[in-house]
Parts: C-alpha cells; sequence; structure tokens
C-alpha cells in the first residue's frame, strides 16, 4: 500500500536523532528538508514539506 499524503497542518516532533528521521521521512513519505535551524534554541531542527508549504513537520532535537 503506497502512503500518499500531501499537507500535514504544522506539527513540531521531538526527536532524538533529526537527520534520522529526516531521512525516514524522506524515503517512507517522500517529504523534502527545506530548511535547517542552525542556531538558537532549536539548532540541529529540520523542517520537512511535500512541496505544498514552506514546511508541515519540524524535528527538533529532543531536550535531555
Amino acid at each position: 500500500m503506497d502512503i500518499k499524503i500531501r499537507r500535514i497542518a504544522h506539527i513540531v516532533l521531538f526527536v532524538r536523532d533529526p537527520e534520522a528521521s529526516a531521512a525516514w521521512y524522506s524515503k517512507v513519505l517522500g517529504m523534502q528538508a527545506s530548511a535547517r535551524a542552525s542556531g538558537g534554541p532549536y539548532a540541529g531542527g529540520i523542517f520537512m514539506t511535500f512541496g505544498e508549504s514552506d514546511h508541515d513537520i519540524a524535528l527538533f532535537p529532543r531536550p535531555e
């Protein structure tokens, strides 16, 4: 069964490894990274999109 999601209303997920999570969302759901947070409180965060909006999911490093 193919998953065909086109849009998600802004979701923020705090994950252990944003890079690994972004790779999963890209491979399984066909999402693309649209931006990366290089500084500030969410440094290392990755914003993912289905291509319809600037981002649909934000993947931030979870706090210890």
